[in-house]
């Protein structure tokens, strides 16, 4: 890069990531790589590193040749001449799609771990099925932002009913909601609730009210 932060050169490499040309990458060019809101993230960053600062440490999501995005961890220094006038920046950029996509899956399953620890701990401890269960909602609710949660039992007749256990907020939507779901009474296999209960598997619907 040249002292005022313009492309002068890049890697082969990272020009086959991202499927274009040196050419298409000169100057400042290579900021239309970003999607919208990385560039609104990175410009007053690298503005600031280019003005005031002798190195630049920043990751960014670029898309690559297939369309598919990558992280790019792009680190480099301000080379100055034996007077310490600048002379360009070098560095590199590093692919770490693969480290990131790594650490998200270890903490996925750290997480599922210790919700599992945590649920274990409340079933052992709770004076009732309803105290753990309570429990155990909000806790899952807290590991995937769901904004609500609520238990089934089955009843000796194969029937799904209300335990009347919930991790919701107190608005007026969810009150209602509530209130009609404690009157359900569903043969396991049969509506939502019924079908998640005999596949035992998650599903999703994009409006309750279908």
């Amino acid at each position: 890069y040249e002292p005022d932060g313009r492309v002068r050169l890049l890697s082969q490499s990272f020009l086959d990531l991202v499927g274009k040309t040196l050419d298409e990458c000169r100057g400042r060019l290579w900021l239309e790589l970003l999607p919208p809101e990385g560039l609104k993230r990175a410009l007053p960053a690298w503005s600031r590193a280019v003005t005031h600062a002798d190195k630049w440490d920043w990751e960014m999501d670029v898309p690559g040749v297939d369309g598919r995005p990558r992280t790019i961890l792009s680190r480099g220094r301000l080379v100055r001449d034996a007077e310490g006038r600048p002379q360009c920046w070098a560095g590199v950029n590093l692919d770490i799609t693969e480290r990131k996509l790594a650490e998200e899956a270890l903490r996925r399953e750290t997480g599922f771990v210790r919700l599992l620890q945590t649920v274990a701990v409340a079933a052992n401890e709770a004076e009732s099925v309803e105290d753990a269960m309570q429990t155990c909602l909000r806790v899952v609710c807290a590991h995937t932002g769901w904004p609500a949660g609520h238990a089934f039992r089955v009843d000796e007749e194969g029937i799904l009913t209300s335990m009347d256990v919930w991790c919701a907020r107190e608005e007026p939507a969810w009150v209602r909601f509530r209130e009609v779901t404690r009157e359900l009474r569903l043969p396991v296999g049969e509506g939502f609730p019924g079908r998640v209960g005999i596949t035992g598997e998650p599903m999703w619907i994009h409006e309750v009210a279908e």
